[in-house]
């Protein structure tokens, strides 16, 4: 188990290419419009062709969807599926997204963008392979990722700087994908099977190593002094043990030597620092992180995690099969192909068709402990 703050991905812009147009950091969608304009029109990687791609979401990549583009019109999600972000929580009532005007007008300026070069239309049709390849390729000027650091060498991400938030001038306010005092657990990292000849022992043993600090540490990543280390103050921080080599990484070391994530439960206080200088790849992604805590959803706009009976899951289940199926066609659809009253009208009338409203209520009655 584990409780902390969740920023689930983060739009990145390549600063080279704002430096060598003489660009200033968007704020705002119509700012990043100009920026991306820019892009396509004046050859900022300097190779002399017009094969730029100013902005790539891929619904191939878990964190790359587009429904991440709505936050600066007040939608967003949990997490990084386009599918929590098709309701929000507010005020204690789980109301929709994609019945308001603050979503018709994310849909109509992606496909401005889209009819104007300015953002990739195989977005909704490339492999994740493909998407990758053009990162890579230096032809994208704005993307959504977890960290850069983890997608391409560092002196390449040291090409990628963080958007900061981008609020919609007639929108309701930005909200930012991703949760505050998010807590998870995972059920499947400690088990008792059939085959224990003795589960009190077991027990003993696990509510040992989760005694203290230090073993928490021990049994998640090996002894103490080598990927990790204390502090005379009681401060946990990561290190890199001098056993690493090119093939021996510190992912190598750490599933060598202990359980990592399956481990005992660590308290956000006790976790660990991560040194820049050690690993500057996940120094860099928290330190992105602290800059967009304040704008996640924070608990009171979050559902919470309880068990829920199987027929119950399965009633939600059987309607999200063809809901979701039906939204995502149209968000296609709305973006690539554009949308006007006809179209948007007859999007109201099929959520109705397609049980977005008995949806809703589902979450509204999970919300108010009505099962």
């Amino acid at each position: 188990k584990a409780t902390g703050d969740q920023v689930r991905i983060n739009p990145y812009i390549n600063r080279y290419w704002l430096e060598a147009l003489d660009l200033e950091m968007p704020t705002n969608p119509d700012e990043l419009y100009e920026v991306l304009k820019a892009f396509k029109e004046q050859d900022p990687n300097g190779n002399g062709q017009a094969d730029e791609i100013p902005f790539e979401p891929s619904q191939s990549d878990w964190c790359s969807k587009i429904m991440n583009f709505a936050n600066p019109w007040g939608i967003a999600g949990t997490d990084s599926s386009d599918e929590s972000a098709y309701m929000m929580v507010t005020d204690g009532k789980v109301t929709g997204t994609v019945n308001t005007e603050e979503f018709r007008k994310f849909l109509e300026f992606s496909h401005k963008l889209v009819s104007e070069g300015l953002m990739d239309q195989e977005m909704f049709s490339q492999t994740s392979e493909q998407y990758h390849s053009k990162i890579n390729e230096g032809i994208v000027g704005c993307y959504y990722t977890w960290s850069p650091y983890a997608d391409m060498s560092e002196s390449e991400a040291a090409n990628w700087v963080e958007v900061p938030v981008l609020e919609a001038e007639d929108g309701p306010g930005y909200v930012k994908t991703g949760s505050q005092g998010k807590f998870s657990a995972n059920r499947c990292g400690f088990c008792i099977t059939s085959a224990c000849a003795d589960p009190a022992s077991l027990l003993q043993w696990w509510d040992y190593m989760a005694s203290s600090v230090e073993l928490k540490y021990t049994s998640r990543f090996g002894p103490q002094g080598e990927a990790w280390d204390m502090e005379s103050d009681g401060t946990v921080v990561e290190k890199l043990p001098e056993s690493l080599t090119d093939d021996y990484t510190i992912e190598n070391y750490k599933y060598t030597q202990g359980m990592v994530d399956m481990g005992s439960y660590i308290p956000k206080d006790e976790s660990a620092t991560v040194l820049k200088e050690n690993s500057f790849t996940s120094w860099y992604r928290i330190d992105c992180v602290e800059q967009l805590h304040d704008y996640c959803l924070p608990v009171e706009r979050q559902l919470p995690i309880r068990y829920v009976a199987p027929e119950k899951t399965s009633e939600r289940t059987f309607m999200e099969t063809e809901l979701f199926t039906y939204i995502g066609n149209f968000i296609a659809t709305s973006v690539l192909n554009g949308i006007d009253d006809t179209s948007w009208n007859a999007h109201l009338e099929q959520l109705q068709m397609n049980q977005y409203d008995q949806w809703l209520q589902w979450y509204q009655d999970f919300l108010d402990k009505k099962f």
